[in-house]
């Protein structure tokens, strides 16, 4: 920051954004800021999502989010529930289990695992040594992984589920107060809850974008449809690490390269979006 003296504004959230002309206008509770160009780099997760019928649990049962999430000391004395079969569902499934209390677990089970080391090696280091990471979503081998289930890493699944006190009750379906239902029984004993069930993207503060089926904003590697308004973070943007702190750095040196080179020849614009919009 210091290198290029870049004019920080803390404490200001960004709640509209909108063009005006041949601007853009930004607004937070307090300030109104404007710019030529603007590169949204929020990331992709942003609302934590849990299923409706959670309203319909009792008062008496702890629910809260993996957002949320810190350690077993938050939940209460008795039985719990965690929901989702990501990396973080599972993280906190082994660290609960360990507490010695009976833990159900809802979501799918027939998921893979591979060590954080290999060889000595990170996880990290293998994938950017043999180009997992800057696969781009447009190679066969992209299309194959954007679509493809994840695995865990670092927790071995299956000696978790064989856990005498790790009871796997399928998807969770719905709920009435304190019972609970899943696809394998119904359980009135479960005094909390885990929803570790990920988050839905919110670009609704953005006027005037399309948005793509997964509600992401449409963009050819980070450019939008609008013109002057860019975006950095998202989930296979171009490559499978776009979405890592490993992996942005090359889509923000394409970002700057291309603002850069349409300052100076407005028709580059023209030449490389002839590519469909993603």
């Amino acid at each position: 920051m210091e290198e290029f003296d870049i004019p920080i504004k803390f404490n200001q959230k960004i709640t509209n954004l909108k063009k005006e002309e041949d601007y853009f206008v930004l607004k937070s509770d307090s300030e109104v800021f404007k710019a030529k160009n603007v590169v949204v780099a929020t990331g992709p997760f942003h609302k934590p999502f849990t299923p409706s019928f959670h309203t319909k649990i009792s008062k008496d049962i702890i629910q809260i989010h993996s957002e949320h999430y810190k350690n077993p000391e938050q939940l209460q004395d008795g039985d719990t529930l965690v929901v989702g079969a990501g990396d973080s569902g599972v993280q906190i499934l082994n660290e609960i289990s360990n507490t010695n209390r009976t833990v159900y677990f809802s979501g799918n089970t027939n998921i893979s695992s591979i060590p954080q080391q290999i060889l000595g090696k990170t996880l990290w280091w293998w994938f950017k040594k043999i180009g997992f990471l800057s696969v781009s979503k447009f190679s066969y081998i992209g299309k194959k992984l954007s679509k493809g289930g994840q695995p865990i890493i670092g927790t071995d699944v299956k000696s978790l589920f064989k856990k005498q006190n790790v009871i796997c009750v399928g998807r969770t379906l719905d709920a009435n107060k304190t019972e609970l239902h899943f696809e394998e029984g119904r359980y009135k004993n479960i005094k909390n809850i885990v929803w570790a069930t990920g988050f839905k993207p919110n670009f609704e503060w953005i006027e005037g974008i399309t948005l793509n089926d997964d509600k992401y904003p449409k963009n050819y590697r980070g450019i939008s449809d609008v013109k002057g308004l860019y975006f950095l973070g998202l989930p296979w943007l171009y490559t499978r690490g776009s979405a890592t702190l490993g992996g942005v750095k090359k889509d923000a040196e394409f970002l700057s390269d291309y603002i850069e080179k349409l300052e100076g020849k407005p028709a580059y614009s023209n030449q490389l979006l002839k590519k469909q919009f993603a």
